[in-house]
């Protein structure tokens, strides 16, 4: 979702290595390829119910390539949904 200069990327369901695929695309679209400059980032990841390895190797991914473009992130990810199924 595009709110001006903020950028706000939500996840829900099981953030594994699919679904982290799917976050490196939005980010891509919606930061890094975006018409307009982008001031911050959020990605919420509130709705999560299982991460694996691969799902946070994806937020890593965004976090690095936000640093790389001078854009702050900022992630809200409950550390207790981080485990084995």
């Amino acid at each position: 979702m595009l709110e001006g200069a903020s950028v706000t990327v939500t996840v829900v369901g099981e953030l594994d290595e699919e679904l982290a695929g799917a976050l490196r695309d939005a980010f891509s679209s919606h930061v890094l390829e975006a018409a307009e400059p982008v001031e911050s980032v959020f990605i919420d990841l509130r709705g999560v119910l299982f991460a694996d390895t691969a799902g946070l190797g994806g937020v890593a991914w965004c976090r690095r390539h936000a640093a790389r473009a001078g854009v702050p992130c900022r992630v809200d990810l409950p550390i207790w949904r981080i485990g084995r199924r």
